[in-house]
């Protein structure tokens, strides 16, 4: 796996990102590894590892490029409108994806074109039952091939290593589902 660290430019500055790339000559089907609220990290650089290494190009953006030079965060103490070329998207642990405002995420499903697929954290006060069952609703309704599981017994976060409530055997799920997706999605596409 090769691992670049690159500058993509944006309207609002210079976004830096990490760009993983598998062994051997492409073209790969390429992933964006949307960052937490905890920032780009060793974690997340081997999670962005894992997926390059299973036959992916992966994108790594810094999120929060807009507010300037900021300290790493420590975890262990502490979407937007998808294109119609997207074929596959997935969110574990994701928070306020079915809120009651005016841009919550679930308003987008009868634009989503893909399979999408939400791992939900079985103890999570950022994604409550009833915001799952309104998402699930609004992805029915739009006819949207998805599939919405709840991981019982993890916590929100479950699926990064360098967090207090990593969960290994749940993680280890995570990856299965996401590169089952993937490959059902993206590979020879």
């Amino acid at each position: 796996m090769n691992q670049t660290t690159l500058q993509i430019k944006t309207r609002d500055g210079s976004c830096p990102s990490h760009l993983f790339q598998p062994q051997g000559t492409g073209p790969w089907p390429a992933a964006i590894l949307f960052m937490d609220a905890f920032g780009p990290r060793p974690g997340l650089f081997e999670m962005a590892g894992r997926l390059s290494s299973n036959g992916y190009c992966v994108l790594l953006p810094d999120l929060f490029y807009r507010t300037g030079p900021y300290q790493p965060f420590d975890p262990a103490i502490a979407f937007n409108d998808p294109a119609e070329r997207d074929k596959a998207a997935a969110s574990f642990h994701g928070a306020r994806l079915a809120t009651d405002k005016p841009d919550s995420p679930h308003l987008l499903a009868p634009k989503m074109r893909g399979e999408i697929y939400v791992g939900v954290a079985g103890i999570d006060q950022h994604f409550t039952p009833e915001e799952r069952d309104r998402l699930d609703a609004a992805l029915t309704a739009a006819h949207v091939r998805r599939t919405v599981e709840v991981y019982d017994g993890a916590k929100h976060g479950f699926a990064v290593n360098d967090t207090p409530v990593y969960e290994p055997a749940a993680s280890e799920k995570h990856w299965a589902r996401l590169l089952d997706l993937f490959q059902r999605n993206l590979k020879n596409h």
